[in-house]
């Protein structure tokens, strides 16, 4: 143990048979300190006077700080990848963990980042038995995670592993209909803006069709119900997270013939000696 302060800088040990302990004689004050543990083994806490840090403690008169050494543990956080509703980040894609410590006496914190690959990624820290932490998993800002992505943590005295799944946020996009009779079957096919966003089909005998849909330009496409044709029946859809949005869709029935060419028939009358024309689209009146 090392310290440092008005108006020197002192080094003592004395070595007993219930442990080690360092003897100071500083004046009253803040005392600035910092610890070197033996090899194979951290600091995990420090405890002392109102006001201890890991590097400082206010001394009055006879003050005694309590260092707590733990063996040095492995901590990973594992990216785990479950498809395919959690399929992980983009090989390539940068994330990160942060530890701190649970008191301001407690261990240093520490940051690990990982760039993920095709098989995902981890994150290793090294960190005492004992020591206590607070960690939050850092991701790009279009993503969502699982898992371990915040929280507390009292490291054991063997290796941990925590996991954590990632996928794109989700906005709810809600088709709505109105026009079909109550329980007719109907659907929607959305297709997304690449082969990692591939097309869904959706059907619901209810009034509305929910998709969840990460950011991206998407096509939709809505086919007849019988003779009812939908309207919209098509159209573009831009998601941005975490807005959702509702397209409304009205049924209506369609005709026999519709869209065929129009019918023009002559019908003679004696009133005046004139010809009436009478001309009907779709399909032929009687």
């Amino acid at each position: 143990m090392t310290a440092g302060s008005p108006p020197t800088a002192k080094t003592s040990a004395n070595v007993t048979s219930s442990g080690a302990s360092l003897l100071f004689n500083e004046p009253n004050g803040t005392l600035s300190f910092s610890i070197t543990p033996p090899a194979g083994y951290g600091v995990a806490s420090i405890s002392g006077p109102v006001g201890t840090t890991f590097t400082t403690a206010p001394i009055s008169a006879t003050t005694t700080l309590t260092v707590k050494f733990g063996a040095l543990e492995d901590l990973y956080f594992n990216e785990q990848i479950v498809a395919p509703h959690w399929p992980g980040l983009p090989a390539g894609t940068s994330w990160g963990v942060v530890l701190t410590p649970t008191h301001p006496y407690g261990a240093p914190g520490q940051t690990g980042t990982n760039v993920t690959t095709l098989t995902g990624g981890i994150i290793h820290f090294v960190v005492p038995k004992g020591a206590s932490y607070k960690f939050h998993v850092t991701k790009p800002v279009q993503y969502k995670d699982a898992g371990a992505k915040k929280g507390g943590l009292t490291m054991p005295g063997a290796a941990k592993t925590l996991n954590v799944k990632f996928q794109l946020f989700a906005s709810s996009i809600v088709f709505a209909e109105h026009g079909l009779a109550a329980h007719t079957s109907w659907s929607v096919t959305v297709v997304g803006p690449s082969p990692s966003l591939a097309s869904q089909v959706l059907s619901s005998t209810t009034g509305s069709i929910k998709f969840g849909l990460s950011n991206g330009t998407y096509s939709y496409t809505i086919p007849p119900v019988g003779l009812d044709l939908a309207t919209p029946a098509s159209g573009a859809l831009v998601v941005a997270a975490p807005h959702g949005q509702t397209v409304h869709v009205g049924f209506a029935p369609s005709h026999a013939g519709f869209g065929a060419a129009p019918v023009t028939r002559q019908a003679s009358s004696l009133v005046g000696h004139t010809n009436l024309v009478a001309t009907v689209s779709g399909r032929e009146a009687a």
